[in-house]
């Protein structure tokens, strides 16, 4: 006997969160947060170091249709591997978005206007210790960001 799990109706259509231009791609590694009604979803195009982009989209309509859809590039840095990224929302509503560049540092991003424009804030990892890092995590309590991620090599522990 075979059993087939479905969900309820309202989730049956499989709604694409990020740009059709990117499909050859394997979207890996997404993250998800929810708001007061709106959606946010980023996932992970960077595994290969030619594309330096993290779709990012947003639902106003409980996820029916992401139509804020777009990459997110920080060309300032000079590093064309955007990977692992996170996303989360503090008290204020402010978008919180840490990504793994290259295999040498993990870096945070603030929007403060739901994901239309965001600052380049932080660092997140110490660039002393020489080791490379992976997979990182993010929790937001109240606003306090709880950050963990993977590092190996070099002088960390």
């Amino acid at each position: 006997m075979i059993i087939l799990l479905l969900a309820d109706l309202s989730f049956y259509p499989n709604v694409r969160v990020s740009n059709d231009n990117q499909q050859i791609i394997n979207q890996g590694e997404s993250s998800f947060v929810v708001y007061k009604g709106h959606i946010y979803a980023i996932c992970n195009i960077a595994e290969t170091s030619t594309i330096s982009a993290i779709p990012f989209s947003r639902s106003d309509d409980l996820g029916n249709s992401f139509p804020i859809n777009y990459n997110f590039v920080d060309n300032t840095t000079g590093v064309t591997w955007h990977t692992d990224p996170v996303i989360g929302i503090d008290d204020s509503g402010y978008i919180h978005m840490i990504v793994q560049f290259y295999t040498y540092y993990i870096k945070h991003y603030l929007s403060k206007d739901r994901g239309l424009t965001w600052s380049d804030t932080s660092f997140v990892t110490d660039l002393s210790t020489g080791g490379d890092v992976d997979k990182p995590w993010m929790v937001i309590r109240g606003e306090i960001i709880y950050v963990s991620w993977q590092e190996f090599g070099g002088t960390s522990r």
